[in-house]
């Protein structure tokens, strides 16, 4: 995961490398990869409580 400042916002990448396309595959199948958004709102939610004391 990478966080780039861009413009007075904060730019999250991702990155989820699979040993094979058929694992990739069986990922998607079983669900595994369906909860990030969920993650990601979360995190959207703890970071903007916080109190960085930039103005």
């Amino acid at each position: 995961m990478t966080f780039e400042e861009r413009g007075g916002t904060t730019l999250v990448t991702w990155h989820d490398l699979y040993p094979s396309k058929a694992a990739l595959d069986e990922a998607l199948v079983t669900g595994a990869t369906s909860g990030f958004g969920e993650q990601f709102d979360q995190l959207e939610d703890i970071l903007s409580g916080l109190d960085t004391g930039c103005a």
